[in-house]
């Protein structure tokens, strides 16, 4: 597999990570309970960290 293959299939994963990781937030958000709490901090905790390595790259 070539390198500009590998950054690609790498680039979309992370684009679908982040995507899961807002849909996360968003329906943890909409309602009220200890579970949905859970679910924001989860996805709150995966947009950081998803943030946090493209900061990294761009060093």
């Amino acid at each position: 597999m070539s390198d500009k293959t590998r950054r690609g299939i790498f680039a979309a994963i992370k684009i679908v990570l982040y995507i899961v990781f807002v849909i996360i937030t968003i329906i943890g958000a909409k309602t009220t309970s200890w579970a949905s709490l859970g679910l924001e901090c989860v996805g709150l905790a995966g947009v950081v960290i998803m943030l946090w390595v493209y900061n990294r790259s761009q060093k």
